[in-house]
């Protein structure tokens, strides 16, 4: 798998993570922990799928066709099911069990893509650098905001631990 690949599954694993610490979240939130979290994750995974439009997608246009529908209306369902769960979230009555259904769903996007889109993909943006820069600056730009919060949930996460907040009692 070339660098742009490499990239984009790697992104895929800290969208991931990002979501898990969401329904983290919706578990026992903090007051604003679940609104910041699912900000970091909307944006993170809609600039995702927008590089992946942009960039991806016309390399394989004219070859398959069918996976590019395919990949357009994934990408529309994720983006409705990402609505509904923004505007629970705002409303808060979002459910641990509503981001395991967007789990369940961006795992099976993203194994599909991994293993035919990333493929069909790689030839082409690997022939052309320009292409492959496009696509990491994409990647990375949205990867900087995710690192950022993945290390401020772990140091919640600890002050929270130390402090003894995240507690149940019965």
């Amino acid at each position: 798998m070339n660098s742009v690949a490499s990239q984009l599954t790697r992104d895929h694993q800290e969208l991931h993570a990002l979501l898990r610490g969401l329904a983290q979240d919706a578990r026992a939130p903090l007051p604003g922990m679940l609104q910041s979290t699912w900000t970091t994750f909307e944006n993170r995974l809609l600039r995702h799928m927008e590089t992946e439009e942009q960039c991806l997608l016309p390399l394989i246009e004219g070859n398959d066709p069918k996976e590019v529908i395919r990949i357009r209306t994934e990408h529309a369902r994720i983006r409705n099911v990402l609505s509904e769960l923004g505007i629970a979230i705002e409303l808060h009555t979002v459910r641990e069990a509503n981001i395991n259904e967007l789990i369940v769903l961006l795992e099976t996007h993203a194994k599909h893509e991994n293993t035919a889109l990333y493929r069909l993909a790689e030839d082409r943006a690997s022939s052309d650098d320009r292409i492959a820069q496009l696509i990491k600056h994409g990647v990375a730009a949205a990867a900087a905001a995710v690192s950022g919060k993945l290390a401020e949930r772990k140091t919640s996460s600890r002050r929270k631990a130390a402090s003894g907040v995240h507690k149940r009692h019965p």
